[in-house]
């Protein structure tokens, strides 16, 4: 769509205002996304031009992008794809890909290697406790009968890492959401405390194997400012929640 100031002159001033268009001849909303798409590829690195239509149809990501297939972008094998082209674009792109854009989404580079958390950094003792606890908050998808209904106790693990990597910083979000009371219940019931949950997330947070790998061809170079560092912000959070921790239990 034409921004009407660089329409030319004898097209603009013929041309009457059809049903669909507004009576102030305003641009539509594809001329003002252009125009912050315009001003922010510059900065965000982008080498290729690319509009509004350009990103509704995967075509700035394909030129942009880490070598994905044109057939995951247009809407993972789209309408003008035949069925066994989207079959097979589905089957052996999609999955590989697909953790690709994950990556991307989380503020990596598409090609990094991410390691996963899990407790293998605890001791067995605190192993014990941690997987204690995730007995209690995950009660319909462990102890069953039926062993196959059973969640794998190696996926339980990784989550409940995540879970305790990230309690910090998402009590300080939404500490009245559905995770963090049923979380903090079943510790209590399972005869541990708030602080106990605090210190597990700090020693997730201060293991060297989960910390971030530098992007391909770069080299690792030291954080100008410490306060950008996801560590610094995730004990920063912790230091937070066990501030109030100490003043809710101590008497007014």
């Amino acid at each position: 769509m034409d921004h009407p100031e660089s329409m030319p002159d004898g097209q603009s001033s013929n041309e009457q205002p059809g049903p669909d268009k507004t009576s102030d001849g305003a641009p539509g909303i594809h001329s003002y996304v252009n125009r912050i798409l315009n001003k922010v590829a510059e900065h965000a690195g982008v080498s290729e031009r690319s509009t509004s239509h350009s990103f509704r149809r995967g075509g700035a990501q394909y030129a942009n992008g880490a070598g994905m297939c044109v057939q995951w972008i247009f809407d993972r094998g789209a309408r003008n794809m035949t069925a066994p082209n989207k079959a097979f674009a589905y089957v052996f792109n999609t999955p590989s890909e697909g953790r690709q854009v994950d990556r991307a989404l989380s503020s990596r580079h598409p090609d990094q290697v991410v390691a996963l958390l899990s407790l293998d950094s605890f001791d067995s003792d605190t192993q014990a406790k941690i997987r204690f606890v995730a007995e209690a908050l995950f009660a319909a998808s462990v102890g069953l009968e039926t062993a196959q209904n059973n969640v794998n106790k190696r996926k339980l693990d990784t989550l409940m890492a995540y879970l305790l990597g990230h309690y910090p910083c998402v009590k300080k979000l939404n500490p009245d959401g559905l995770a963090i009371p049923r979380l903090e219940a079943c510790a209590v019931e399972k005869g541990f405390t708030v602080n106990t949950l605090l210190s597990w997330s700090s020693h997730l947070a201060c293991d060297p194997n989960t910390s971030s790998a530098p992007k391909p061809g770069e080299s690792q170079k030291p954080a100008t400012d410490i306060t950008q560092t996801s560590l610094f912000r995730h004990q920063a959070a912790l230091i937070e929640q066990l501030i109030e921790v100490i003043e809710s239990s101590t008497p007014a």
